[in-house]
């Protein structure tokens, strides 16, 4: 209520009624702020005053101390000049009329070539003798100075060396006259105590009532540093004052300990007249426009208030319409929980009436048995913070009927933090939670069959691949035996066949891998410029027989080492190059590889032909699975049309990106981008590629556990050069009773056998009380998956199907190399 009348007063104030009482007020004003603007300017000047009175005594003071020492030092300079020669007993008799009594010297010491040989008084001083001032840049430069004007240099203050304490230094030059040329001989050096100095000019005097400051380091004036007092000081509006060195000069500055009065005591003679005279002609003129003005500003307050109560009650009114019309739910609780109000919907919702729902508690008539209490236990913990909860729950209609609702609860509090009620806003979710219900299903079907999907090609791997070893092993030994030409090219065309029908089934293990989510990446160090030319190195025969060229282009900049997953690099290179070649009639195929320039280990690889190109709307399908330009272009040149998306999938996997450009019968160029790390370590580069030395694998019994007969019959062709004993086992079960009787002294263990796997009869020979030997897995199945099932299972090595000659040969050969036979006994057992 004062409130509100302060605010009324203001406004009659304001009115123009009152403009002639305030032009009197502004003339009062404008005399009384003049008369006091005067006082104030004649207190500031003798305030001033008697400051700057007080900072030249000062001024004074150490003007005189400065010069009358200094003048002091002159006379010893002048006999150390006719008399560089003397010794410490001399110098201190001479300094002893000089600064013995006086309290300004800390000390006086004599530096010939700028080295302290005679100092005094020495008794404290001794540690000085032999300070080398060319040593101390500072000091070696004001030396300089002093010779080169051949006059003093007074510097400072600094803290003295060896001795402690701060001062201000006085350097006088010496020449003497050696074979008739005056030359420099050294330096006489005094210290003035600093704070001594002070005192003595009566800065330091607390009577005063002032606060000093001085800047001007090494005489510099009003241009050098700040070395006494707060800098703030000459901020401050303060008296300054120059003191005056021999050389150079400082700057004092002083203002009032309690800074600058910004007030003063004027003579209320001439306030007091001005005042009331203000008064007499204000205040009757203030009331007679006060009176005049009241009713309007009253009746003008009261239309305004009807007013607003007028537009509140519309918006109420509107406000009221669209609760009552909204879709959602609304419903107030009061501060006890019970319904005060709800709106249609909330009806509808439910099926209770208004007159039904208000009054009760919405856990009674809307609970039920899955209204979950956790949530209603949030619910209230909410609402007793009076903060804002957004929830889902299960609710139950007057009809038994479940529905799912999604709430937002408002707790409105009073000034005090009081509860008033609560408004709760309300969704029927019922329909999205049975769609997220059948999408959670439909997920999980689709997983299932994805999972099935995966089941089924590893078990097409195997079985296609168990056959596929036959014919590459047989085709291999056939090659390597005497034919005839006819016959010798038939088993090429059927070792080649096998070949491409190996990398299609290969392809596809690489899509159910990708699709699975179990396409991993790998990172170990290689040689990054050997990774590329073994790419290029396997596709350059082809491309030699349809007499096209193949160039490669490595920047400088290309690192050697680095640390990535060559194996997978490979694999999109050669998919690149094998699709260039496979696509190109004539010309070349270039292959360029370099780096990013802000990122030496972001390398940047393109496959460029002069092939058949591919038109503007085949472009962005050829990362597309199964894509091929057109189904002419698979006849012709077969494929499966998984290599680029497994290279696109591949080279995302590695943080990078692959595009392509191509003009139809003009060639195309395919580029990638990929991230890979600085190498851990630079790897061993390996010799050059022996043949391999059988005599490792004479007489040693090898023991051959494996289903297949055409396998075994051909892992024997293979060895037969071998010198080996070779035991055989058709499956997991025999194969461990043959392990007890040989005690063979390698293993090589198919992992799919009737009766009992790979994998299993493998745990149980490592568990077995015998010497254990390498045994490396044979297996159809090239997932990654299966490769770790075997390493934890204790098997040394991972042999995937179609077999090589050349590849079993070495991993036995290797294998035996690294394993160490042997045995853990029992001590008990061993004392036996």
């Amino acid at each position: 209520m004062e409130q509100h009348w302060t605010r009324l007063r203001g406004q009659r104030l304001l009115n123009k009624a009152f403009l002639p009482a305030w032009i009197v007020f502004g003339v009062f004003l404008i005399s009384f702020a003049f008369i006091e603007r005067q006082t104030h300017i004649i207190h500031t000047q003798t305030e001033r005053a008697e400051v700057l009175k007080s900072v030249g005594e000062v001024q004074s003071r150490m003007e005189g101390i400065i010069h009358s020492d200094l003048q002091l030092l002159r006379g010893l300079v002048a006999s150390v000049s006719l008399h560089p020669e003397m010794n410490q007993e001399e110098f201190s008799a001479l300094s002893h009329l000089v600064v013995d009594g006086n309290d300004d010297f800390y000390g006086i010491a004599i530096a010939p070539d700028l080295i302290v040989t005679l100092i005094h008084p020495i008794e404290r001083h001794q540690n000085v003798i032999g300070l080398n001032f060319n040593e101390n840049a500072a000091i070696s430069q004001l030396a300089e100075q002093a010779r080169i004007t051949r006059d003093l240099v007074f510097s400072g203050p600094f803290e003295l060396l060896k001795s402690g304490g701060t001062g201000f230094a006085a350097r006088f030059p010496i020449f003497v006259e050696r074979d008739g040329v005056e030359v420099f001989w050294g330096i006489v050096s005094s210290v003035l105590d600093e704070y001594h100095l002070y005192d003595r000019a009566g800065i330091l005097d607390p009577e005063l009532g002032l606060s000093f400051a001085i800047r001007g380091r090494n005489g510099l004036g009003a241009s050098g540093d700040v070395f006494f007092g707060d800098e703030e000081i000459f901020n401050s509006d303060a008296v300054l004052s120059t003191i005056n060195l021999p050389v150079g000069s400082w700057q004092l500055a002083a203002i009032p300990q309690a800074g600058w009065s910004t007030s003063h005591f004027a003579s209320w003679w001439v306030r007091v007249p001005v005042i009331l005279v203000g008064l007499l002609v204000l205040v009757p003129t203030f009331l007679m426009c006060s009176i005049s003005q009241q009713r309007n500003v009253m009746v003008k307050s009261l239309s305004r208030n009807e007013r607003q109560l007028r537009d509140q009650a519309q918006e109420l009114k509107k406000l009221s319409t669209v609760v009552e019309s909204a879709s959602d739910s609304v419903v107030i609780n009061d501060k006890f929980g019970r319904i005060q109000w709800v709106n249609k919907a909330f009806t509808d919702m439910t099926g209770y009436s208004f007159e039904e729902a208000v009054g009760q508690d919405p856990a009674n008539i809307l609970d039920g048995p899955e209204t979950n209490r956790e949530t209603i236990r949030q619910i209230h913990e909410h609402i007793e913070r009076g903060e804002p909860f957004r929830t889902e729950i299960v609710n139950y209609a007057k009809d038994g009927r479940k529905f799912w609702i999604e709430t937002y609860l408002v707790p409105t509090r009073d000034e005090k933090g009081e509860l008033l009620f609560t408004a709760a806003i309300e969704r029927d979710i019922t329909a999205t939670k049975r769609q997220e219900h059948e999408l959670a299903e439909a997920r999980n079907v689709a997983e299932r069959a994805t999972e099935a999907k995966s089941a089924f090609i590893a078990t097409m791997s195997h079985e296609i691949r168990t056959p596929m070893n036959g014919i590459i092993g047989m085709s291999e030994l056939l090659k390597e035996s005497k034919l005839p030409p006819e016959a010798r090219g038939h088993v090429k065309i059927v070792h080649e066949s096998a070949q491409s029908l190996l990398a299609i089934i290969n392809d596809i293990l690489d899509l159910s891998s990708l699709e699975a989510g179990k396409l991993e990446i790998s990172s170990h160090d290689f040689d990054l410029r050997k990774c590329i030319e073994g790419a290029v190195g396997l596709v350059r025969a082809t491309a030699l027989n349809k007499g096209l060229k193949i160039a490669v282009e490595m920047s400088d900049d290309l690192p050697y080492f680095v640390s990535g997953d060559d194996g997978r690099i490979r694999q999109i290179m050669l998919n690149l190059l094998g699709n260039a070649v496979k696509f190109t009639s004539e010309g070349q195929i270039t292959l360029r590889a370099n780096t990013d320039k802000k990122d030496s280990h972001r390398l940047h690889i393109e496959v460029e032909d002069t092939g058949i190109g591919l038109s503007d709307e085949q472009i962005p399908h050829v990362f597309d699975r199964f894509a091929q330009a057109d189904a002419g272009i698979a006849r012709k040149f077969g494929g499966t049309g998984l290599g680029l998306s497994i290279a696109r999938h591949l080279v995302h996997q590695m943080d990078g990106g692959i595009s392509v450009r191509s003009a139809l019968g003009k060639g195309t160029c395919f580029s990638f981008t990929i991230q890979v790390a600085p190498a851990v370590d630079v790897p061993i580069i390996e010799a050059v590629e022996r043949p391999i030395d059988l005599s490792v694998l004479r007489g040693l019994r090898l023991l051959l556990v494996e289903d297949n007969g055409t396998n075994r019959f051909l892992i024997h062709r293979f060895l037969k050069d071998a010198g080996l004993e070779i035991w055989d086992a058709k499956d997991g079960l025999e194969g461990i009773d043959v392990f007890e009787q040989v005690q063979p002294d390698i293993v090589l263990m198919d992992m799919s056998m009737p009766k009992l796997d790979g994998v299993e009869a493998t745990r149980r020979i490592r568990a077995m009380n015998l010497p254990q030997p390498p045994i490396i897995a044979l297996t159809a199945n090239a997932f990654e998956s299966d490769r770790e099932a075997c390493l934890n299972a204790g098997m040394n090595d991972f042999l995937s199907k179609p077999l090589q000659k050349k590849q079993l040969l070495a991993t036995l050969i290797e294998c035996l190399k690294h394993h160490e036979r042997h045995v853990d006994i029992p001590q008990a057992q061993a004392v036996n």
